[in-house]
């Protein structure tokens, strides 16, 4: 028996349903991915900024350590020069 008009609307209407289907699956598989890559690439980034942000860190807290074994290194040359200085005036007081 042939099928209706009817029966083949409703058919091409199924099969339509069908792609329609289909084609949103395609589609939420293809924001799922979409997403998953760009959460990715943000990780990405996130993770070379704090390389980054660690490196200039370690960089100022050595930069700044040698500024203050410089400066100590200073002071020890100061409190050398006052102290050879004041046995000098003592000395010159004792003649």
């Amino acid at each position: 028996e042939m099928p209706s008009y009817l029966d083949k609307i409703s058919m091409k209407l199924d099969q339509c349903g069908c792609t329609r289907e289909e084609q949103r699956l395609l589609w939420l598989e293809r924001e799922k991915r979409r997403q998953q890559e760009q959460a990715r690439r943000k990780h990405i980034l996130h993770r070379k900024f704090e390389e980054e942000w660690k490196k200039k860190e370690m960089l100022l807290l050595t930069k700044s350590a040698e500024g203050v074994q410089k400066e100590a290194g200073l002071e020890i040359q100061r409190r050398r020069n006052r102290g050879e200085g004041d046995k000098k005036n003592q000395n010159f007081l004792e003649k």
